[in-house]
């Protein structure tokens, strides 16, 4: 009986093994797009240091695909700007509510990019 168990957990490993080197070789080709524009109503904490310089961009590539984030004013609150393929879409917008909703919705995107294998910089 514990032979039969032994060997289960040993075939169990090995195709896990397998799995996940054939999930890293394609990665970054399964990140989705983000959801669609997203307006903060709740968040009224004032801006961190992002908000003193008023934007951020960062850059994230592997290979040859590059995605660009980009965190800028509009008006008293903020935009998150994402490109891919060369496509910029706006995902998320905080109108007067200052830049912590935009610079969360930025750094989640950033940290999902290099989990996937992007270098960010």
């Amino acid at each position: 009986m514990r032979f039969y168990m032994k060997l289960a957990a040993i075939a169990a490993l090995i195709g896990a093994g397998c799995a996940h080197e054939e999930k890293a070789a394609d990665m970054h080709s399964n990140i989705k797009a983000p959801a669609p524009i997203i307006k903060a109503t709740d968040h009224k904490e004032p801006s961190t240091a992002q908000a003193a310089k008023g934007a951020a961009k960062v850059q994230c590539s592997v290979k040859d695909d590059v995605r660009v984030l980009e965190l800028r004013s509009h008006g008293s609150g903020c935009e998150f700007a994402y490109t891919k393929g060369g496509k910029e879409s706006v995902i998320a917008t905080s109108e007067s509510n200052g830049f912590s909703y935009c610079e969360k919705k930025f750094e989640t995107l950033k940290e999902r990019l290099k989990g996937a294998g992007f270098d960010c910089k």
